[in-house]
């Protein structure tokens, strides 16, 4: 009679056969360099391999193993694939979001540049110039009492003339500093426009429009990347916020201290599985 397997190691085996094929399909998504469908399909034959091994191997030797291994992968399988299906179909915003004309039409990055600034001393000199001082009212001369008989004319005095009226400032305008399109990463689709806009209230934001990405695993990331770059390592970066929706028109705000000549390119980051979605270089 064979000895049954304790109840320990029925638990046991069914945690490693969890570690080996689930997970084992999670690294191989996750490590796969071209990302996307491909991704997928490494971890999906990762799955029906492992699992045809662990069946040949231990369930054959140890068949009182079969029923709780069995069905820890398959309560796992459907829990992936609730999880795919939840997380793949995305979902869409539709904000408003604020428009405006580039700098000055700048044609290269170094009139933008000088148009910026020649704005910004525009703006600094205008706030630092003093008020004109009111004019006084000129004083009227005293009557004289006229003597009964006397005819002799007296000059009329001039009106002064009124204080001509200030030049009324245009009102501010928002300005679109830098602009690009995405294009997607990691075998992933990206497309829309990306636009930094400096806002007549103050701040800046950077706005998507036409904006389309796939969803990826999910847990999406807004960043501001020094420089473009194809490969996973980010190096240097801001994060900016949580991706609203993988369609759609939005809007975020950028820190103030970013200094974007140096951060200029929006990134769309999947964080679970450590790539690139969609990125846009701006210029």
């Amino acid at each position: 009679m064979e000895k049954k397997t304790p109840l320990g190691l029925k638990v046991l085996a069914a945690l490693g056969a969890l570690v080996v094929v689930p997970g084992g399909a999670f690294l191989a998504i996750a490590y796969i360099g071209t990302g996307g469908k491909v991704a997928i399909a490494a971890g999906v034959i990762w799955w029906l391999v492992a699992s045809a091994v662990i069946g040949k191997t231990l369930l054959q030797r140890k068949p009182d193993l079969r029923t709780p291994v069995r069905a820890t992968l398959a309560v796992a399988a459907v829990a992936a694939l609730v999880t795919t299906f939840v997380v793949t179909r995305g979902n869409t915003v539709d904000e408003d979001i604020v428009t405006a004309a580039p700098t000055a039409q700048a044609s290269s990055a170094a009139e933008r540049d000088a148009a910026l600034a020649a704005e910004a001393e525009i703006e600094t000199e205008a706030a630092e110039k003093p008020k004109p001082a009111k004019k006084k009212a000129a004083k009227k001369p005293a009557a004289t009492k006229k003597k009964p008989g006397a005819t002799k004319a007296t000059k009329a005095q001039p009106e002064p003339k009124p204080d001509p009226e200030p030049a009324k400032k245009a009102p501010a305008k928002n300005v679109q500093l830098l602009s690009g399109s995405f294009n997607g990463e990691s075998g992933h689709r990206g497309k829309g426009k990306a636009a930094v806009v400096k806002l007549a209230k103050g701040g800046r934001v950077v706005t998507f429009s036409s904006f389309d990405v796939d969803p990826g695993a999910g847990d999406l990331r807004v960043y501001l990347h020094e420089g473009k770059s194809s490969s996973d390592d980010l190096g240097k970066f801001v994060d900016v916020a949580k991706l609203k929706g993988n369609k759609g028109d939005q809007q975020y705000e950028i820190p103030g201290n970013v200094d974007l000549k140096r951060f200029d390119t929006v990134v769309i980051w999947c964080v679970p599985f450590s790539t690139r979605i969609a990125q846009a270089s701006l210029s």
